[in-house]
């Protein structure tokens, strides 16, 4: 990309350096498809924009998720959740090995 200003009556016509530009999805995690059970193993799958570096996932005590699967648009999840943890709707925090992170809902149910 250059910038140029044309010629004036006060001004000669100028151009600048020629510079380049990059543009660049941003990361998010966007939703979740699948859900967890408490005293179980399941695997779920975030959907989002720019994963990479094999994200590390985490969420509430006594869950604990592993991703086994990074497209860069998806993240397959093996996710375990200890017996007796109430049903509803908890949080995953996604985090680059370049310390960014995303937030993203997810439903834990029977």
């Amino acid at each position: 990309m250059t910038a140029t200003k044309a010629a004036s009556t006060t001004n000669l016509a100028v151009s600048s350096a020629a510079t380049t530009v990059t543009f660049v999805k941003p990361f998010k995690a966007v939703r979740v498809v699948g859900f967890v059970v408490a005293g179980k193993t399941s695997i779920i799958t975030i959907i989002g924009t720019a994963f990479f570096g094999r994200p590390t996932v985490t969420s509430h005590a006594g869950t604990t998720a592993r991703v086994i699967k990074d497209t860069g648009t998806a993240l397959s999840l093996k996710v375990t959740v200890k017996a007796g943890t109430k049903n509803g709707t908890y949080t995953f925090t996604v985090k680059l090995s370049n310390g960014k992170t995303s937030k993203v809902k997810y439903t834990q149910r029977a």
